[in-house]
């Protein structure tokens, strides 16, 4: 008789792991604090995640209806600075539909979902407990995220990316002829309104300017303005979670949102999950070695990424270093393949 496995969190990590772990028949209860379908602050770009993690997870063909994205530029205060190909193609991807898809799936697999339920910690540490809540909380972080969804917004590239000192906003296609756009900003306490009207006050005060123009064409859809506080800056969360705890996804560790790698981690870290709980779901291995296998094999994979877009992502919210990095591009001196591979 295969033990039961717990995961708390519904997110990409939880819900895929969940899917991969039922694909075993291994008994899994996945508590979800929300509910589905909802919107998350997210930059809804997946790429860098090889087909056969998807395709593992049995997860692959609630993807094919997503928008491939070839190219990316990248921006500074309205002017372009970067024009590259991908060197892997992306996909642009609403979590909205795409959560819901998959709660749906492990549903269907015979995984027993309980939304509106919240494991608390004091639960985290008992065997067989899969903790995918999202990210580490900063208490001293002085960042805040903000998404929405705009229609009729014709972009420049596949993938957009606006960079100033205060903040930096990502945009591209996503499902059903949209287009996310998901900002990070250094907080401003001066500046206040509803939820869906926060994210042009920000752009306004960091100067895009002309962005702010262009969106104001757009059709936005209120319902899926998303804000989120507290988010890292810059540490390294891997070096903080603690080794006896069995943590996947953006809880293990959240790289950048400007990589455009968070989604593809949170897959990849569901695919080294698997072999291991479904070990312990067999007996074949205790809980602490499944707990050390997990973390050693995630350090391995997302180390070396975590360490250099914590540097890259503090050097492009600091006044001094977003010059540089613009310079470096409209030179063609900034080794973009080179990064984009590092950072996957």
């Amino acid at each position: 008789m295969n033990r039961a496995i717990t995961i708390a969190g519904g997110g990409l990590a939880g819900l895929a792991l969940g899917i991969s772990l039922r694909r075993h028949d291994v008994p899994v209860t996945l508590l979800e604090a929300g509910t589905y379908p909802r919107h998350r602050v997210c930059g809804e770009f997946l790429c860098g995640v090889r087909d056969e993690t998807l395709a593992g997870l049995g997860i692959d063909d609630l993807l094919t209806e997503s928008p491939q994205l070839n190219d990316a530029a990248w921006f500074r205060e309205g002017i372009c600075v970067l024009r590259h190909n991908l060197p892997v193609p992306g996909r642009g991807v609403s979590r909205y539909g795409l959560d819901h898809r998959l709660a749906l799936r492990f549903c269907e697999l015979g995984g027993s979902l309980q939304e509106n339920h919240r494991l608390l910690p004091e639960h985290w540490s008992q065997p067989g407990t899969v903790i995918a809540t999202g990210r580490l909380p900063d208490p001293k972080s002085e960042l805040i995220g903000l998404k929405r969804h705009l229609r009729n917004l014709p972009l420049q590239s596949g993938l957009e990316m606006h960079c100033a000192p205060g903040g930096y906003i990502g945009l591209c296609a996503v499902d059903g002829d949209r287009v996310n756009a998901s900002a990070l900003f250094r907080v401003r306490p001066e500046i206040k309104g509803p939820r869906e009207e926060l994210q042009r006050h920000y752009l306004q005060a960091c100067g895009f300017h002309d962005l702010v123009a262009r969106m104001d064409r757009a059709t936005p859809d209120p319902e899926s303005s998303a804000a989120v506080s507290g988010v890292p800056s810059g540490r390294l969360p891997h070096r903080t979670v603690a080794p006896s705890l069995c943590s996947v996804g953006d809880r293990f560790g959240m790289i950048g949102p400007f990589t455009g790698n968070g989604m593809s981690m949170a897959f990849e870290s569901a695919e080294i999950a698997t072999a291991p709980l479904v070990d312990y779901a067999r007996g074949h291995l205790d809980w602490e070695g499944v707990v050390r296998k997990i973390h050693r094999a995630q350090t391995r994979s997302f180390g070396k990424r975590l360490t250099l877009s914590a540097i890259l992502h503090r050097t492009l919210l600091h006044p001094a270093g977003l010059p540089i990095l613009a310079g470096l591009g409209r030179h063609r001196l900034l080794p973009m393949e080179f990064l984009f591979q590092q950072l996957r």
